[in-house]
């Protein structure tokens, strides 16, 4: 669960000796499930002038119909196209004149709708995502020009962006045959294919209260804002919703390498990817606590590899010179697989194929010796204060829980991460490192440019 600022607190800026606290609880949510299945979280922030509404479905691109990815996303933009009560762009006018702001994402596991509005203004707004939840309006005069839409927007962030074609490429070589291997925007071929009647099939099977979480972030009274939402979402009526069966384990990839050329790229750009363990999988196919223990193990491991500080950024920018800037991710609150992936742009007059090499040499070298103590100290420390500020920001406790329940976690798991961070050893923390390096399924991925530039092999 790395947060950067959108999750986790860890509740004090003495964090002693380097270390996280003791214990440390994080948004102190309090919750309730209606009699409709709706699960609610209020969060009080009395430091904050505003309220935040976040309502997330468990509907993203991995739960689209077979051939017809996409979908999930394209019933993203439908939603502000009008109900039966509202017309199209209402919801969003209306937010608007208000003062306030609206938006909406979908991932692979979920769709989720961020309002930010005045207190006073809760309720109403409230009312409006009560509508839409249950009487979208699909039409033709809408729904057309919309898909149009999101098929100008896959144009624009991968069809005509070379960056876009290489990450759709890698993950078709990463997940062949796996729902992950699919963009959330769809292919060019389903959104060809896609139609309304698709769209309204998706929402019909998905969007229903017990799918659904609402998370209300403000300077709220808890008991007064549960109140509300019974008397506005609480009125939706139940109906069932479609079987979600579990996500399949990640395959091996299709090769162990995947290299684009496009003409368009000038800074040649080149990524390591590793399948490791989620949370959510680990969650939906059952759990031994060591495992559960090495996603938190990882977290740590990636943030004492990459950033400014990390063992990798030291070796290959600072000291051996053969890359002029690293990244390293993971993100263990996906419902599937994920990926740890180390990223690095080669330096001047260093061959793509030599920091290639580098990454993964690098790597493995770390983890035969092992991180030194201080460094998987300092990692959890960076952890805590990159993430220090969250309980005082209005929009992260809904990001936060609702991507750990969109994975099909407890939100739990979000109060948890505190203690269960402060509790991963420096031992742990090298077992996670030695048990990725082991990984096999893994892709070597470039991005370079059409031209042949001295030093790389064609």
């Amino acid at each position: 669960m790395r947060f950067l600022g959108v999750g986790v607190v860890l509740g004090s800026l003495l964090l002693g000796a380097g270390m996280l606290p003791a214990s440390a609880t994080v948004f102190a949510p309090q919750r309730v499930r209606l009699a409709n299945g709706l699960e609610v979280l209020v969060v009080s922030t009395p430091l904050v002038a505003a309220t935040s509404i976040l309502v997330g479905y468990r509907a993203g691109g991995a739960d689209s119909p077979p051939n017809e990815s996409g979908v999930a996303h394209y019933l993203e933009h439908l939603m502000f196209r009008g109900t039966t009560n509202v017309p199209p762009g209402g919801f969003s006018r209306w937010v608007a004149d208000h003062g306030g702001q609206d938006n909406a994402f979908t991932t692979a596991d979920g769709t989720f709708f961020t309002t930010l509005v005045a207190p006073g203004n809760l309720a109403a707004a409230l009312m409006l995502e009560a509508d839409r939840m249950q009487n979208l309006a699909i039409l033709p005069a809408t729904a057309a020009p919309e898909l149009n839409v999101v098929r100008s927007e896959r144009r624009q962030r991968t069809s005509d962006d070379p960056e876009g074609r290489f990450v759709e490429g890698l993950r078709h070589v990463l997940f062949p045959g796996h729902p992950y291997g699919e963009p959330v925007v769809g292919t060019e071929s389903d959104l060809t294919a896609m139609t309304p009647d698709k769209a309204e099939a998706f929402y019909r099977c998905r969007y229903a209260p017990s799918n659904a979480l609402v998370v209300i972030t403000g300077p709220l009274d808890a008991h007064a804002t549960f109140a509300l939402v019974a008397a506005t979402l609480g009125r939706v009526p139940a109906r069932p919703v479609c079987p979600r069966p579990p996500l399949p384990s990640a395959p091996s990839p299709v090769s162990g390498s995947f290299t684009q050329r496009e003409a368009e790229v000038r800074q040649p750009q080149m990524t390591l990817q590793i399948i490791a363990p989620s949370r959510g999988a680990l969650t939906a196919h059952g759990m031994s606590a060591d495992a559960w223990k090495a996603t938190y193990a990882l977290e740590v491991v990636a943030e004492a590899l990459g950033g400014e500080t990390g063992v990798l950024t030291r070796r290959l920018v600072h000291e051996r010179r053969v890359a002029s800037a690293l990244n390293v991710s993971y993100d263990p609150d996906v419902r599937g697989p994920t990926v740890f992936g180390v990223s690095a742009t080669p330096a001047p007059g260093v061959a793509p194929e030599t920091l290639k090499r580098a990454l993964a040499a690098t790597l493995r070298e770390v983890a035969r010796a092992g991180l030194a103590a201080r460094d998987v100290r300092s990692a959890k420390r960076r952890l805590g204060y990159g993430a220090l500020w969250a309980r005082d920001s209005v929009t992260a406790p809904g990001l936060a829980f609702g991507t750990v329940w969109a994975s099909g976690q407890r939100a739990d798991n979000v109060e948890a991460w505190p203690d269960r961070l402060r509790g991963i050893t420096h031992a742990e923390a090298n077992a996670a490192l030695r048990a990725l390096d082991a990984e096999k399924r893994r892709v070597a991925g470039s991005l370079l440019p059409e031209v042949v530039g001295v030093g790389e092999r064609p």
